[in-house]
């Protein structure tokens, strides 16, 4: 007897949600976690990431490795404009660079930096650049708190995997639990190894993660070692948030909303947010005065986004900044574990030094123009 749609688009959604709370690691966890029986979790399992592309990935707790988000933007001076994002997306700190589709001769982004005097002293970067004349005017601001969100499995029509929702009755979510021990240490250089590659596939054997970080890095690491880290470090220390199930991003647009929140309109706000299906990052600042929120929006569904979240969001805020990033230059970045320095035990950073590796590819890039012409 085949299975009814209704019956099949429920246990789905309950295996998607069991997925972002748990991670893909264990089908018995899922089947526990889902209600749902184990053979049946293992053939759903299989049969939605083949067949709708499915794509998982696990976040690294940022409270947990003391880090905390930037978000920054950056006029480029004329001389470099041309040069500048791929001169800009060779930073190891950073989250996210794209160019700014309004603005084509701005750029915009996230960095991780460290969550002490460390994190400020970097932001020393961009006065240096406008000191050198590399950029002609930046912003900062700084977000204590990263909210990373899965896919909405209640807004999804799994006959056809495709968002099938109805704007006037979302769902509200909550948001994740990003609670930290912070009596614990902070990870060493293995433990963030094992975040980046989960960072990139969350359903990656030990096999496959040791292959990927020989190939990668050139360490040679027993899978008894990273699992021993994973189980005890990784995991029992909460160095990683909800995981996060989507479809491939390729063709969505990237929109990142920036708002100054009015006091008593702030609750209102989020709640609003929160009920968007495109909903990926939610970031907070301390003093709960300003937000971002960073989504990935089909283009089909662009103008149901304006209309249904930006023109009412707009009527909770002082002020609302809206930049979609241009598709083909934008990119993600998982966790910068090069910047951890394995024998202080800390993350190390350098203005100095960054400026310096901007500096000389803009030069390298205007070296290469110059021999093409």
């Amino acid at each position: 007897m085949s299975r009814k749609p209704s019956e099949t688009g429920s246990e789905v959604r309950r295996l998607i949600d069991a997925i972002i709370e748990i991670g893909p690691r264990s089908l018995k966890d899922l089947s526990k976690v889902s209600g749902i029986s184990y053979s049946k979790t293992v053939r759903l399992y299989h049969k939605i990431f083949r067949s709708f592309g499915l794509k998982c990935t696990a976040a690294a707790n940022l409270d947990a490795l003391n880090l905390v988000s930037i978000y920054f933007s950056i006029r480029p001076s004329t001389k470099y404009k041309d040069n500048a994002f791929e001169a800009f997306a060779t930073l190891r700190s950073l989250a996210r660079i794209a160019v700014d589709s309004s603005d084509p001769s701005s750029l915009f982004g996230l960095m991780y930096v460290p969550g002490d005097f460390r994190g400020h002293e970097y932001l020393k970067l961009f006065p240096t650049l406008k000191d050198r004349g590399i950029i002609t005017d930046y912003s900062t601001r700084m977000y204590t708190t990263r909210l990373r969100y899965g896919l909405m499995s209640s807004a999804i029509d799994w006959n056809t995997g495709r968002y099938a929702f109805d704007w006037s009755c979302l769902p509200d979510r909550k948001a994740e639990n990003s609670s930290f021990d912070l009596r614990e240490a902070v990870a060493d250089l293995t433990d963030l190894l094992i975040i980046k590659e989960l960072e990139l596939d969350a359903a990656a054997t030990f096999p496959e993660i040791r292959k990927n970080i020989f190939h990668k890095n050139d360490l040679n690491l027993s899978e008894r070692l990273l699992l021993y880290h994973f189980s005890e470090h990784v995991v029992r220390r909460k160095m990683l948030s909800r995981y996060r199930v989507y479809f491939p991003t390729v063709r969505d647009l990237w929109v990142y909303v920036e708002g100054d929140l009015l006091q008593h309109k702030a609750q209102e706000y989020t709640s609003l947010l929160r009920s968007v299906p495109f909903l990926n990052v939610e970031y907070l600042n301390n003093y709960g005065s300003h937000h971002l929120a960073v989504f990935s929006v089909p283009p089909e569904h662009y103008s149901g986004f304006t209309a249904n979240f930006l023109t009412k969001a707009s009527s909770f805020t002082r002020d609302m900044k809206v930049r979609v990033a241009v598709p083909g230059m934008r990119y993600w970045y998982t966790i910068p574990f090069e910047l951890f320095n394995q024998e202080l035990g800390t993350w190390v950073y350098d203005h100095l030094i960054d400026s310096e590796v901007i500096v000389e590819s803009l030069k390298k890039q205007s070296d290469v123009r110059s021999i093409a012409h």
